[in-house]
């Protein structure tokens, strides 16, 4: 994300992906997730850093979820805003031992 490496990022989900922003709103698409992405790089630059999480396996997925702090900076105006809430993601494997991000949901404190 730092780097900017939409390609990497955008591997790194399955095709049945589902990314679910502190808004609520949902991206259920490859083409969905590459505008967001794409928007987020265009007009963003962003510091996140991530609490000690919580990992349980059930079947063949995993869960992680805890807290995070991001700073989010705009490139056109400058201005910054610290944010904080937690994450839930859930990472399933394929036959070749490959990870992949199947749903990854966000939540904001307000």
């Amino acid at each position: 994300m730092h780097d900017k490496q939409e390609s990497a990022i955008l591997s790194s989900y399955t095709r049945d992906a589902v990314f679910i922003d502190p808004s609520g709103k949902r991206f259920n698409t490859p083409a969905q997730l590459r505008s967001l992405y794409d928007q987020v790089f265009d007009n963003l630059d962003s510091d996140l850093h991530f609490g000690p999480p919580t990992v349980r396996r059930s079947g063949s997925a995993f869960h992680s979820s805890g807290t995070y702090t991001e700073t989010l900076r705009n490139r056109k105006s400058g201005a910054s805003q610290q944010i904080h809430g937690t994450y839930d993601f859930t990472l399933r494997s394929y036959y070749d031992g490959h990870w992949s991000f199947s749903r990854m949901k966000w939540t904001m404190a307000h």
